[in-house]
């Protein structure tokens, strides 16, 4: 007996060992997100003593050159290596073609063990192309044909320049003056593939399998912002390959910028040593005859500006218009979300299932007059492939660590164990329509039997239209008037479909943006990765996305706060509204509770995407929601969304700082938000008219 009492007693030390340790852990998770965690999704200016003078607070002053916007294109006739001039001292030099084929290295200026591109001829020409006919300027166009050596494929490049362009077109939501709607000045660089290419991989997805542009950068513009090629886009001044813009810029915010212009989750740039490299990822092994990959080079100024001009091309190009921000229900009114970070995230009242415990926060809220006017079906709602015995065993785990723990879709369809009755009647019960979440598909799922599912592992996926005209006339049968789809990046990691031939990641998102658009329903990105971005801007259902990590009420704002104003950048640009995420609108709990209820929905307000708390029954900060929306619950926004200012990518020790605005009849109303949210580096809390890149207005007065 005594030896059994003596185990019984071992077991239970090592039971309040493990819960002590588990218990340290999670009270340090707040500390290791602000010190590991946050520095890896931050592009903004990271503190070095080297930029500032003896006093350790006046920034030093470098000296720029001035930056000519009006570049010159330089091809020489014999060599047929290309530089760009845009300044004294600023040049874009030693332009060459490379390509992966049959295991070799092919360059127009091949090294040691490269092969040549063999030039064949070079014709000028005048013609401007369609795509542009809403704006007007001086164009020029040079074409040049090649051909791999010792064989008999064909590469076409053309270089289309473009100097002193003027938007053509009256848009209040561009929000031009005419002196904003002159001098875009860009180039755009095409790889046209006559003949069809097989065996072109290099084998990586990082080492792109062509490079089209591929230039050396000698100018003082060596800053960067880019995003990283990762679920949500998050911002990086790093180098590294990814499908995002990448921003080049110097202390005096003169700007140049790189991105694709279609196609844009395979086509990848990266910067290593000053070289700047562009093309398609290198798992690509299939390029079908015609092909074209196509780059924009543009010369701006500044950050923001340089971002949202670089938008304003990409919907001209493909002839779209900028979306409103109360473009559908989801984006117009204040929700509430059930997502990761709120209270009934996989955790009903007890005794209930989730959708039995929205009833019970419907008429709570009924009760204390809040104006929800849709409801967030998250992952919880549809049958997955989690066995039933891992449920319970998942509990809290699951709700900490996320729901891809339960497991890819079986059916988009409600699961018994958590919806007590159908989409359509749960609608009817909260008289609301919804915002339904889906993420991949299981191998397992019926589904493949009726469609051409592709299957890798234990995941499917289905690129054909028929499958996402099923997906979005339930969501048209069902009430549900946006479609999430879930992690989005993640599919690309998953399928190789996706990422061995041309147009196939592409197609599927235009296949289910399409399939939205015929149905009238609206699209939510979720854990997209920035050509995911991008592609919406050719996509009129696309509505809004997640542009920052997932909330939870212990995490410190510097992670997901910074994160979002900056990734938001992006989204704005490309007006695809971006969602802070849910949030807790109330103060609870000392150690789990939210902190900083105001600042949360003052965030998600300001961010011109939805609102959306996720509380707990009798813990809504309903005066705090309140002040988001009119009484019938219409969020009221600013004209855009908010962004991190320029400032912050600059040598600076100031604090955080982002910005907005309303323009009220001939008056613009400026918001700035601005937060220590740092131990280190931020000492100075002001801010100036110059921080804001308004000191310069001729004429103008302004008021505090």
């Amino acid at each position: 007996m005594s030896a059994f009492i003596e185990i019984l007693i071992s077991l239970l030390k090592i039971i309040i060992e493990i819960v002590v340790i588990v218990g340290i852990v999670w009270m340090l998770l707040p500390y290791v997100f602000r010190f590991f965690v946050a520095p890896r999704f931050d592009g903004s200016y990271k503190y070095s003593k080297d930029d500032f003078e003896e006093d350790g607070v006046t920034v030093k002053k470098v000296q720029v050159t001035e930056q000519t916007n009006k570049f010159s294109f330089n091809l020489d006739k014999d060599s047929h290596i290309y530089n760009i001039k845009f300044g004294k001292d600023r040049e874009l030099s030693n332009g060459i073609v490379r390509i992966h084929y049959d295991g070799d290295w092919y360059s127009t200026k091949p090294g040691r063990l490269e092969k040549k591109i063999m030039y064949r001829t070079e014709v000028e020409s005048a013609e401007k192309p369609i795509q542009f006919k809403k704006m007007k300027g001086k164009f020029k166009k040079i074409i040049i044909e090649w051909t791999l050596e010792k064989t008999a494929i064909r590469l076409i490049t053309k270089f289309h320049m473009f100097k002193d362009f003027v938007l053509d077109i009256a848009d209040p939501d561009l929000d031009y003056g005419e002196a904003q709607k002159e001098h875009f000045n860009f180039i755009i660089f095409e790889l046209e593939f006559p003949d069809a290419m097989e065996d072109v991989a290099t084998g990586k997805f990082d080492n792109p399998m062509m490079e089209f542009p591929n230039l050396k950068n000698l100018s003082p513009n060596k800053r960067m912002l880019s995003f990283k090629n990762g679920i949500f886009s998050p911002p990086t001044r790093e180098g590294q390959s990814t499908n995002a813009p990448r921003l080049y810029f110097d202390d005096d915010l003169n700007t140049f910028l790189i991105t694709a212009m279609d196609d844009f989750i395979i086509h990848l740039n990266e910067c290593n040593d000053s070289v700047i490299k562009c093309g398609m990822e290198g798992e690509i092994n299939e390029i079908e005859e015609g092909y074209t990959s196509q780059y924009l080079l543009m010369f701006d100024k500044g950050i923001n500006n340089t971002f949202n001009r670089m938008g304003d091309i990409l919907r001209i190009y493909h002839q779209k218009s900028p979306k409103s921000m109360y473009m559908d229900d989801i984006t117009s009114y204040l929700g509430y979300w059930t997502d990761n970070g709120a209270y009934y995230y996989y955790n009903p009242i007890k005794k209930k299932t989730i959708s039995e415990t929205l009833v019970e926060v419907n008429n709570h809220i009924k009760d204390i007059g809040l104006p929800i006017k849709y409801y967030d079906l998250d992952s919880w709602w549809y049958v997955k492939s989690v066995e039933d015995w891992k449920r319970t065993l998942l509990g809290g785990l699951g709700r900490l660590l996320g729901g891809g723990l339960y497991g890819g879709t079986i059916k988009w369809e409600p699961d018994p164990n958590t919806m007590h009755t159908e989409v359509k009647n749960l609608s009817e019960l909260l008289g609301t329509p919804f915002i339904a979440h889906n993420r991949w598909y299981s191998e397992l799922t019926p589904h493949k039997d009726e469609f051409d599912f592709y299957v890798e592992g234990n995941k499917a996926i289905c690129i054909d239209k028929e499958f996402w005209d099923m997906i979005m006339t339930n969501c048209e049968n069902w009430n549900i008037k946006n479609y999430e789809q879930d992690w989005m990046n993640n599919q690309i990691r998953a399928f190789k479909l996706l990422r061995e031939k041309t147009g196939v990641a592409n197609q599927w998102l235009m296949n289910m943006g399409n399939a939205a658009i015929e149905h009238n329903r609206t699209i939510q990105y979720c854990m997209a990765n920035p050509g995911m971005f991008l592609t919406s801007v050719k996509l009129d259902c696309v509505s809004h996305a997640r542009a920052g990590g997932d909330y939870h009420p212990r995490w410190p704002r510097i992670y997901d706060y910074r994160f979002f104003a900056q990734t938001s950048i992006l989204a704005y640009s490309l007006r695809i509204w971006p969602y802070k995420d849910v949030f807790r609108s109330s103060c609870e709990g000392i150690i789990n509770g939210e902190k900083m209820p105001e600042f949360m929905a003052l965030v998600s307000n300001l961010s011109c995407g939805p609102v959306g708390p996720g509380d707990k029954i009798g813990k809504f900060g309903k005066d705090n929601l309140l002040k988001t929306c009119r009484n019938d619950g219409l969020l009221l926004k600013p004209d855009k969304s908010l962004t991190a200012i320029d400032k912050m990518f600059l040598p600076h020790l100031k604090y955080f700082i982002a910005s907005t605005y309303s323009n009220i009849s001939n008056y613009r109303w400026i918001y700035v938000l601005v937060n220590k949210l740092t131990i280190r580096q931020a000492k100075n809390p002001n801010v100036t008219l110059k921080d804001l890149n308004l000191d310069n207005r001729n004429n103008k007065q302004f008021i505090a």
